[in-house]
């Protein structure tokens, strides 16, 4: 018998169990506190996504388990693993820059519960967003980019095109050198547009 013939009855032993486990006492107990960590983790979600053979291609009618960035330690409760996604780009922002901007984002995330940022950097400053728990990404900065055969914005859009893929991100922008402008700060706040206020 072929590995697809299995298919049905694999979903109906599964169906049928999930039905036992939602007739225990602490099956509420067990999907709210255990779910949300499954959920947060990397490993978890690629070993489901091996085991159960999930994929995304086209004509699928099953999806990758998304990767689930954290939001940070600001924001907490129901709902914050579903905010939308934000990579935002340090590239070319001063390293003297980097935590004004950086806290001025973890502010905006607070008072809008409308996000969870990445940040793409390419210089060392890597502590400024994790000391908030955000994910930070790093590029080779155009600087110290030493492949004369190579492009370095070809390689910088590269980049930047699969860490947004990666996340599932619903917004990619760059921050001016300048600082966090006043456009950018609209375009973030765009993302709790019409969204419920966490608790």
């Amino acid at each position: 018998m072929s590995r697809q013939d299995d298919k049905p009855e694999t979903l109906a032993w599964a169906r049928a169990g999930m039905r036992q486990a939602r007739r225990l006492r602490a099956y509420r107990i067990v999907r709210r506190q255990v779910l949300g960590r499954v959920q947060r983790n990397s490993t978890a979600r690629e070993l489901v996504n091996r085991v159960f053979e999930i994929s995304d291609a086209p004509g699928s009618n099953t999806q990758v388990i998304p990767d689930c960035p954290p939001a940070g330690r600001l924001l907490a409760g129901r709902g914050v693993a579903t905010l939308p996604v934000a990579v935002i780009s340090l590239v070319g922002v001063p390293d003297g820059t980097v935590d004004e901007v950086v806290d001025e984002i973890a502010r905006l995330q607070v008072l809008t519960a409308g996000f969870r940022p990445i940040f793409v950097l390419d210089g060392p400053q890597l502590g400024s967003p994790r000391r908030y728990g955000y994910v930070a990404e790093m590029l080779v900065s155009a600087s110290a980019w030493n492949f004369p055969d190579q492009d370095w914005e070809k390689y910088a859009a590269a980049r930047i095109s699969s860490i947004t893929a990666t996340y599932g991100a619903q917004l990619t922008m760059a921050v001016p050198a300048s600082g966090l402008d006043r456009g950018s700060a609209v375009v973030l706040q765009s993302l709790a547009a019409e969204r419920p206020t966490l608790r």
